[in-house]
């Protein structure tokens, strides 16, 4: 068993949870080893090297963002991950109806849990878990960085708020399977997962083992109607809106006039023209038993 840990996960609180998955490790009387990562990227390497070890069970402390780095390292390796999420956003967690911010009960999951084949979405070489988005999104994850004094759910929202003063809409080319649409859109994302920034359920059709990505555009919508709609958002209950469009498919390719920068997971990463598939069962993850999946082993 190998636990890759992110000690700044959630603002600085993985520190502590770390201390807990410690001492519930040894408590196990499990053979276990504990890597910490040092900096950006460096999740992805503790991971790849685990992996080609032979480690058969990989625990990744931290968000998405590091969850998203052990699995760069890992796909392709026969092996399990489990998730003990203590992000800030822990949208992957929230849709795998995983404990969040509570390493005990993550660690009862990963003890006595089964494991699901989950899709992987692919941009450029870049595999992620959850999201991909251009556009506003870009804008959110710009300002939540620079919010220092909330945590979790609140500081992202605080950060779609101050993002809003920055919306605009930009011409977006979206090329997808057999089809193309070209539109003014203030955002499009790429979704694996229904929930981005916390709990916001973007794409409420999205099924991590359907074999299929949602892509969710959103076209030119004013600040005060973006406000509006944001409770509904959270409740997945704005498709109907007239500005808003969402479809399934295998293989897209986001390209604009000028270049855009992208993001993968909540991390800064690119520009377009972006070239997104899908991987389908590609990484298989410990989930607790009971919790509506089909496809538990």
């Amino acid at each position: 068993m190998t636990i890759i840990a992110n000690p700044t996960a959630g603002r600085g609180d993985g520190q502590e949870y770390l201390k807990q998955i410690k001492e519930l490790a040894q408590k196990g009387g499990t053979g276990h080893e504990i890597l910490v990562t040092r900096y950006p990227g460096h999740a992805s390497k503790l991971a790849r090297s685990a992996a080609e070890a032979g480690s058969q069970l990989i625990i990744v402390l931290g968000g998405d963002g590091t969850i998203s780095e052990v699995v760069n390292g890992v796909v392709g390796h026969r092996l399990s991950l489990g998730v003990v999420s203590v992000g800030t956003g822990n949208d992957f967690a929230r849709t795998l109806r995983l404990p969040l911010r509570n390493p005990q009960q993550a660690w009862n999951v990963i003890q006595g849990g089964g494991t699901r084949r989950l899709d992987l979405g692919e941009c450029d070489g870049r595999y992620f878990i959850s999201s991909f988005g251009v556009g506003f999104p870009v804008d959110a994850i710009r300002a939540t960085g620079r919010i220092r004094f909330l945590k979790g759910s609140a500081a992202f929202l605080l950060g779609v708020v101050r993002a809003l003063w920055q919306l605009q809409s930009v011409p977006i080319r979206i090329e997808f399977d057999d089809s193309s649409i070209e539109k003014n859109c203030a955002l499009v994302l790429v979704q694996n997962t229904p929930y981005l920034g916390g709990g916001l359920c973007v794409a409420p059709r999205a099924s991590v083992d359907d074999g299929f990505l949602d892509v969710v555009v959103v076209e030119t919508l004013g600040r005060l109607r973006v406000l509006a709609n944001l409770p509904r958002v959270y409740r997945g209950r704005h498709e109907n809106h007239p500005k808003f469009s969402a479809f399934k498919a295998k293989k897209v390719i986001i390209s604009s006039p000028e270049k855009l920068r992208t993001m993968c997971d909540g991390d800064l990463r690119g520009c377009t023209p972006s070239r997104i598939t899908v991987h389908p069962g590609a990484l298989k993850v410990i989930v607790g038993n009971g919790n509506g999946d089909k496809r538990v082993s």
